[in-house]
């Protein structure tokens, strides 16, 4: 299941951090992201009640991306709180909010039928 819907740096521009500060021994480790993007990937196919991963060649080019963008999301949220000292309050706070707002967004549109229809998850 893992990594089907997004890539680790797509996740890591989401948290507004660079490889160099996340994909290291001392940070967080292959094994957690991996677990993560199974994580994003199963709450997905959940509130699509649809297996998306799975099903991923069946998608379009519009259903790749906001699946995409919806996986990518969830796992910067991660990120992001996993390494809270690398911001200052503010950036945290932005920086949440603005994958919060991208989260609901996603979620929101992945539940809709008539939208799962046009992106080919039904």
């Amino acid at each position: 299941m893992s990594w089907t819907l997004t890539t680790s740096g797509a996740c890591v521009a989401k948290a507004g951090l660079t490889e160099a500060q996340v994909l290291t021994p001392e940070t967080i480790s292959g094994a957690i992201l991996l677990q993560w993007s199974d994580e994003a990937e199963a709450i997905i196919c959940d509130n699509s009640r649809y297996d998306v991963v799975t099903n991923f060649a069946t998608l379009t080019a519009n259903g790749v991306q906001i699946l995409g963008n919806l996986a990518s999301n969830l796992i910067g949220q991660k990120i992001a709180t996993y390494l809270r000292a690398n911001f200052s309050q503010r950036e945290f706070e932005t920086i949440l909010d603005i994958i919060e707002n991208d989260v609901r967004r996603g979620l929101s549109l992945t539940k809709e039928d008539n939208i799962k229809t046009y992106f080919g998850a039904t």
